[in-house]
């Protein structure tokens, strides 16, 4: 007959009360230099404002001055934006619309995950903010999927509601993957949603042909 297989060796008690594994080690350090890095940038007297800024506008990949003002309430918001572009964080860009300021893609990432985790609170407010400018300003892609993200399915459904015709454009369906993070009963509650869900999944590769 087979030889029995070995015995399973039982875990060591510090093992089993230390839980899941965290990030792994190098992750851990760069997180680390990382948040030392910005640290030393956002050193000096305007220290508070500058990380309200920064922890308010990490939601939005683009920002104009108007929206800066609004995700932060602070008048001066877009100087202290200069500001962060002197301590190398950002940039301000000459778009087709306009100036704009884009925080660099590593400094975004990282303030959004720190502000994700640490104060979730803050991010949801953000985040509606974030989806309120964008409805008033005729940007119903982005105020959508903030809206989601803040978990207002209400405003979710103005925007679909009033950017309806919009919202069918090609381009526009492709960006509405996020409606599929929603379960079933949120979107029979809220049958535009559902509805725009469908037109997207309907705008997919290969939507057109049939099943074999």
């Amino acid at each position: 007959p087979p030889p029995p297989p070995p015995p399973r060796r039982a875990a060591s008690p510090a093992a089993a009360l230390a839980g899941p594994p965290g990030p792994p080690a190098h992750v851990q350090v760069a997180d680390e230099l990382l948040r030392a890095a910005l640290e030393k940038q956002l050193e000096g007297a305007e220290r508070p404002r500058l990380e309200q800024v920064l922890r308010r506008c990490a939601v939005a990949d683009v920002l104009t001055a108007d929206l800066a003002v609004a995700l932060t309430r602070e008048p001066a918001a877009p100087q202290l934006l200069w500001m962060l572009e002197e301590r190398g964080l950002g940039a301000w860009e000459r778009r087709p619309a306009g100036r704009v300021f884009v925080l660099f893609p590593v400094v975004r990432t990282f303030v959004a995950e720190r502000v994700r985790e640490e104060h979730p609170d803050e991010w949801v407010l953000a985040q509606l903010a974030a989806a309120r400018w964008y409805l008033t300003n005729g940007y119903p892609v982005e105020a959508l999927r903030h809206a989601v993200g803040a978990g207002d399915l209400g405003l979710a459904s103005s925007a679909v509601s009033r950017y309806w015709g919009e919202l069918l454009e090609p381009q526009a369906l492709a960006r509405l993957d996020v409606l599929k993070r929603l379960p079933q009963t949120a979107l029979r509650r809220w049958p535009l949603l559902a509805g725009a869900l469908a037109r997207h999944h309907g705008s997919g590769p290969g939507a057109g042909s049939e099943t074999q």
